[in-house]
């Protein structure tokens, strides 16, 4: 393990794949068939996503009765009525976190951070306000969607909630956002910037047009079926996540035991606008992280992938992985069981490889039912959960549109 390796001291989740982290457990061990195509409530036309339509404010004011002054429960319930539920999402899965961990709910020194991957929140909000405007173009517009539209909307909603006083940044690397949140906490962390920092993934709120955009680009598939032949594309997965990074001195100074230990972070760019993937790049940021991480190929028990169900995309990841691990090393698919979650997804995945890490197993990959063929040497995709197993190290890929190249290495607490 690299001797300055972060600490991970509470994680959460909220949505779609489950209400909280136990919830999304169950979905990582029982493997429910969520995604595939429905009919969406908001626009009536067919799209393949999984979302959560329940009152995500209504989870989030149960959530916080405990721990939270009388004045910072009504600013959140303030804050949320006329939030978009994806943000509430996020706030959920941030108060799992920030309890699991025991931080106070106050930062007078200014040395808790937040850092959020957050793109298109109120996409849908806004598009119903802009519908709105075409009928009855005198009619006021809320001044809310002011507020509620800006980057540092959920920053700084969880500043309000958590009482924080430290930076906060909003990251957007595209689908790898999430490592991209989480390589800026690190960074904070390691310079010496805050004790901890609060990693929020929040998936977008996709519209129709965008829907439509990401058709024309064969990127949305009719179900979640990475690494299989009959892939066709991503399935959108509405479920936020968050977690605790913190310095591992400070967490062991609190008595907080860390859930796994953050060893290694990169990203990098290939030199692209578009979606195209490229090999060379995926297996650089992969060996980059273990050398960062000060580990071998052989040390990592398994690759949890970003594997979308992209024909291009999973064989491009595939080549990678074969290239620099070779046979043997366990792989699988989280996107299968979660959906892609976009922007929120490496944060979403990495709280997912968490509980499996603390959990000693390894979730499988039973919408795999042709494997795709991809070569030799062959990829270890377990069709059925695998344990219990030691994961000692897990490496995280996260690979986005633009030429954004992502991995993070894990390492048991």
């Amino acid at each position: 393990m690299a001797p300055d390796a972060l600490a991970i001291t509470g994680i959460g989740a909220h949505g779609a794949a489950g209400f909280d982290s136990n919830a999304l457990f169950q979905t990582l061990q029982t493997a429910p068939d969520l995604f595939l195509e429905r009919t969406d409530p908001t626009t009536r036309i067919r799209w393949p996503v999984a979302g959560y339509d329940g009152s995500a404010l209504d989870d989030l004011v149960g959530r916080i009765s405990s721990g939270i002054s009388i004045d910072q429960a009504r600013s959140a319930r303030r804050d949320g009525r006329k939030a978009p539920n994806n943000a509430a999402s996020a706030m959920v899965a941030a108060v799992e976190a920030w309890q699991q961990a025991g931080l106070p709910w106050t930062d007078p020194a200014g040395r808790f951070a937040v850092v959020a991957a957050a793109q298109n929140t109120t996409g849908g909000a806004l598009a119903r306000a802009i519908r709105s405007q075409d009928r009855a173009p005198e009619a006021p517009v809320d001044p809310w969607l002011a507020i509620a539209g800006l980057d540092s909307f959920v920053t700084g909603w969880a500043a309000r909630l958590f009482g924080l006083r430290g930076e906060a940044v909003t990251v957007g690397n595209a689908q790898a956002s999430g490592h991209g949140a989480i390589v800026q906490a690190a960074r904070m962390l390691r310079a010496g910037d805050a004790d901890a920092v609060l990693v929020l993934g929040v998936p977008p709120r996709l519209t129709a047009v965008e829907v439509e955009s990401c058709r024309s680009l064969s990127a949305f598939g009719t179900a979640s079926r990475p690494f299989d032949a009959r892939a066709d594309g991503f399935v959108p997965g509405e479920t936020a996540a968050a977690l605790i990074l913190e310095r591992s001195d400070t967490a062991k100074r609190r008595g907080f035991p860390a859930i796994a230990r953050l060893a290694a972070a990169r990203l990098r760019l290939h030199g692209t606008l578009g979606p195209d993937p490229d090999q060379a790049a995926e297996e650089a940021i992969m060996r980059g992280a273990l050398a960062d991480a000060g580990l071998a190929p052989r040390d990592i028990d398994l690759v949890c992938a970003h594997a979308t169900g992209t024909p291009a995309g999973d064989a491009c990841e595939a080549g990678a992985i074969q290239s620099v691990f070779g046979a043997g090393v366990r792989v699988n698919a989280p996107k299968g069981l979660l959906g892609h979650a976009l922007s929120a997804a490496g944060v979403l995945e990495t709280v997912a490889c968490c509980l499996q890490m603390r959990e000693g197993f390894v979730h499988g990959n039973p919408w795999i039912c042709r494997p795709r063929d991809f070569g030799a040497p062959v990829l270890a995709i377990p069709h059925e959960n695998a344990g219990p197993v030691s994961l000692r190290h897990v490496l995280n890929t996260g690979f986005g549109f633009g030429g954004t190249n992502a991995a993070l290495v894990l390492s048991g607490g």
